[in-house]
C-alpha cells in the first residue's frame, strides 16, 4: 500500500507519506499513513496545498503474512492560508456520516454556506484520482513525464 501510494504522490511532490509510529511497533489497532508536515506544497497555476492521511489497518493472512486495508482517508486540497477548497474524506467511525463523502470548502463554494457543510455523497475515492485531477484540472505541474502511466498503475 505504502508503496503505491508514494508512487502516486511522486507525480506531484517529493514529500514522502510516513506511518504513525505506532505502525513499527504493533500490528492492533488503526494506523495512519500521512505527511511530515500537515501539508505539502504542489506547483502549478494556482498555489495549492496537498492534504494526504489514510487511516489503515493489518490484516492477517497467515502467522507470517500480513496486508493492509484502508480504513478512512482524508484528501484534501487547501490554499497557501490553509483554507480547505475540497475534501474528499471516509470515516466509516462516525455513525452519521460512514459513506464517502467530499467537501467544498468556503473557497470552493462562495455564497453557498449550506455546500461548505454539506457531505455530497461519493463513491470511494482514491489517491491517484485525487492527484489525476490536481493535474488535468487544478493546473498543478507533474514532476515526471510519466506521471499518467504512474497514476494508471497505483491502485
Amino acid at each position: 500500500m505504502e508503496t503505491r501510494l508514494q508512487r502516486a504522490v511522486s507525480c506531484v511532490s517529493r514529500s514522502v507519506l510516513l506511518p504513525s509510529p505506532a505502525a513499527y511497533r504493533t500490528t492492533d489497532g488503526e494506523h495512519a499513513l500521512a505527511f511530515r508536515e500537515r501539508d505539502v506544497p504542489v506547483r502549478g497555476g494556482i498555489p495549492l496545498l496537498l492534504v494526504v492521511k489514510i487511516g489503515f489497518r493489518f490484516v492477517a493472512l497467515t502467522a507470517r503474512s500480513w496486508e493492509t486495508a484502508i480504513t478512512s482517508y482524508h484528501l484534501a486540497f487547501e490554499d497557501p492560508e490553509e483554507r480547505e477548497i475540497l475534501a474528499y474524506h471516509w470515516h466509516q467511525h462516525i455513525a452519521q456520516i460512514p459513506f464517502p463523502h467530499l467537501h467544498l470548502g468556503p473557497g470552493a463554494a462562495p455564497g453557498r454556506p449550506e455546500l461548505s457543510a454539506a457531505h455530497l455523497p461519493t463513491g470511494h475515492v482514491q489517491l491517484r484520482d485525487v492527484i489525476a485531477l490536481a493535474v488535468r484540472d487544478f493546473g498543478v505541474a507533474p514532476l515526471r513525464t510519466d506521471w499518467a502511466d504512474v497514476l494508471a498503475g497505483s491502485d
